[in-house]
């Protein structure tokens, strides 16, 4: 599985080491009230993710128009943990690779069967399994910035990376 930035698959050789991370956009902001009680307040709620790499060869971002939104197939999971097997997945789901769940056995995680429609993925019923998780990879549409590269002429080795939020 390769990443994916608006059509174009990312080369093994440009994405050795890659990693990706995510973070939220707008977690809220803390009140208080006249009594000292507080209270979240959270409006909405986007992610941020940043993309790095290196590689024998460049990326061959430089044709992305990124003055534009453009869409990322992710390389990282997201997860939810619920005591319920069937469990809504938000945003939208990677299209190549469908979600996929497990359950907690025993104190142990356990492969096991689901099935994926509507954008809820239901995991079977286990015996025993106290809870479940839903996994998946997402896809993001983002505005970001052309990648940052370095080029390390010694090693002949490009870095990389991008930083994009959701739109």
């Amino acid at each position: 599985m390769n990443l994916i930035i608006d059509g174009l698959e990312i080369s093994d050789l440009s994405a050795l080491g890659i990693k990706q991370t995510f973070a939220p956009v707008n977690n809220g902001s803390l009140l208080r009230m006249a009594d000292g009680t507080a209270v979240k307040q959270k409006v909405w709620g986007k992610l941020k993710t940043t993309i790095s790499a290196m590689g024998w060869i460049p990326n061959g971002l430089s044709g992305i128009n990124f003055d534009n939104a453009v869409t990322v197939d992710c390389i990282a999971q997201r997860s939810i943990v619920s005591a319920t097997n069937a469990i809504a997945i938000p945003g939208t789901v990677r299209p190549d690779i469908a979600p996929w769940g497990i359950a907690l056995v025993n104190g142990q995680w356990k492969d096991v069967g689901s099935t994926f429609a509507s954008g809820t993925l239901t995991i079977d019923v286990t015996a025993g399994a106290t809870q479940y998780q839903a996994r998946w990879m997402p896809r993001l549409t983002l505005y970001c910035n052309e990648p940052e590269t370095e080029t390390d002429s010694d090693g002949n080795v490009f870095n990389w990376s991008i930083t994009g939020e959701e739109a």
